[in-house]
């Protein structure tokens, strides 16, 4: 028997309004509004996902910002938030650990490769806050 877990990746980063909304229509300009999203009913919606389908990992489900949304979706499911957006500043890191806003983090070595020391520095940097972090679960994902 074949077992498929989903990992999805929403940038949601994208479609979010200046009024604090995420439009899942955005892509079509003008609409009517109908698929406009508070960010309570954006994580109903995910969590509706998470009970349904084998979701294990939400990549940027809220805009990087949204730290209340983040924490809240975090604090009623059992699965991975992952933001990619954490890895380029140590203090965005903090906080999102500070808030607990999210239990995974996406470290592009890619973007960094260009100073290696950087790069070496910002991941001890971060084992170190995992390391006193109430997140025993944390998990660091290299790509």
């Amino acid at each position: 028997m074949v077992q498929i877990k989903i990992g999805m990746d929403v940038a949601a980063s994208e479609f979010y309004t200046k009024d604090g909304k995420y439009d899942l229509n955005f892509m079509k300009q003008p609409n009517d509004g109908a698929h406009v999203h508070s960010t309570q009913s954006l994580g109903q919606l995910y969590k509706n996902y998470v009970k349904e389908f084998p979701i294990v990992s939400i990549k940027d489900p809220f805009d990087q910002d949204d730290w209340g949304s983040w924490a809240s979706l975090l604090a009623s499911v059992d699965i991975q938030l992952v933001d990619d957006l954490l890895v380029t500043n140590p203090k965005r890191i903090a906080e999102a650990i500070k808030k607990k806003a999210c239990n995974g983090l996406l470290l592009k070595v890619s973007i960094l490769k260009q100073n290696f020391f950087q790069s070496l520095e910002l991941f001890h940097f971060i084992t170190f806050l995992f390391s006193f972090s109430s997140f025993s679960s944390m998990q660091l994902a290299l790509r």
